[in-house]
């Protein structure tokens, strides 16, 4: 059964009434969506940002890993060529007393 033109008006006035609020809620709602929108891509630029600085960090210490490494390994070459000075300088030395003395 169909409710009586008067309650069927009263209905309609009701919502009509209600049409400017859910307008109202509406932008509101569109304006808080670009608002969490904006944030968003704010926030993903700065994700990328320090994504790419992480890269960069990642980097350089893979870069000052291998000079350190090229460092240890020129300290060994330079003082294993020491031990070889010291031990040709003995040897000259030793040389050198047994001409005085002979």
């Amino acid at each position: 059964p169909c409710p009586p033109p008067h309650e069927l008006s009263r209905q309609l006035t009701n919502l009509t009434h209600q049409i400017p609020n859910l307008q109202n809620t509406l932008r509101c709602n569109q304006i808080r969506i670009d608002e969490l929108t904006e944030t968003l891509h704010d926030t993903a630029a700065n994700l990328d940002h320090e994504q790419m600085l992480t890269l960069e960090l990642v980097a350089n210490e893979t870069t000052l890993r291998a000079d350190v490494e090229g460092l240890r390994h020129e300290e060994r070459n330079l003082t294993s060529r020491c031990h070889d000075l010291r031990r040709e300088r003995r040897a000259v030395v030793e040389g050198l007393e047994e001409e005085v003395e002979g």
